[in-house]
């Protein structure tokens, strides 16, 4: 396979903030959502990165100037892409609620301290529950979009992660890594006894098929980059982006805004 071809960059770029936004009148949800898109690429783009490393014509040099430790490297980069690809979906539902947030009409920010509140709390099931909570008390037209943003929220969830996708992520955050260096071996037939396997548990850490994993991470890239054009097209794309303001918008900004 062309592993460039199968982990394709997504055009997101064009949707990113930029510093003189926030200086304009321009709604705060709206740069939040494009900020947060922004930190989904970075994110995406350093998965996608591992996997590249990860490709067995790599040439590791002073990482491995004997080329003894190619498949060690191989699973060590692509658990690295696990990692980051799953942290793209924690950063999807952060987008999709900025969407939402609402801004107390008399403040021109939505402050630092309520968007980092709500990065550390939002999971997919307390997004479901504040879309389904939106979609109630929403005008007909807000809760068409509503509905369509809870419906991809969902169906990516609960439908289109590669099978243990997001078990294996678990595994890595509250176990450790997987068994990448081929430490672990499995000895119990040496103790046959009468041609039987005694019942006898003895822990081991999860081996790492990375042939498998290759697989799991270019159906997922795929996936999400489906995912993610299918919320920009709802939430990011009407939004047009400008490169500059009407000098009294951003004067006024400035000096209402500045510290006492």
């Amino acid at each position: 396979m062309n592993i460039l071809d199968d982990f394709q960059f997504p055009n997101w770029i064009e949707f990113f903030d930029n510093d003189i936004d926030y200086y304009s009148n321009k709604d705060r949800q709206d740069l939040l959502c494009r900020f947060k898109l922004r930190q989904i690429y970075h994110n995406f783009c350093v998965a996608r990165m591992n996997v590249i490393f990860s490709e067995d014509k790599t040439n590791y040099g002073d990482l491995d100037p004997e080329g003894k430790n190619k498949k060690m490297l191989k699973n060590l980069f692509l658990q690295n892409a696990l990692i980051y690809y799953n942290t793209c979906i924690d950063l999807s539902w952060c987008l999709v609620y900025f969407y939402c947030v609402s801004k107390k009409d008399e403040e021109f920010n939505i402050s630092m301290e309520e968007i980092k509140k709500i990065e550390a709390s939002i999971n997919f099931e307390s997004l479901q529950e504040i879309l389904k909570c939106q979609i109630n008390i929403s005008s007909i037209k807000e809760k068409s979009i509503l509905e369509k943003l809870l419906n991809i929220t969902n169906d990516f969830w609960t439908k289109n992660l590669p099978n243990d996708f997001r078990q294996d992520y678990n595994y890595i955050k509250h176990k450790g890594v997987f068994d990448i260096f081929g430490f672990e071996s499995n000895n119990s037939e040496l103790f046959l006894v009468n041609g039987k396997i005694p019942n006898i548990v003895i822990p081991r850490i999860k081996s790492f098929d990375s042939d498998k994993y290759m697989k799991i991470l270019q159906e997922f890239h795929i996936k999400f980059i489906k995912y993610i054009d299918d919320i920009i097209d709802i939430i990011i794309k009407p939004k047009c982006n400008q490169n500059s303001y009407p000098f009294e918008e951003v004067m006024t900004n400035i000096i209402n805004n500045l510290e006492t």
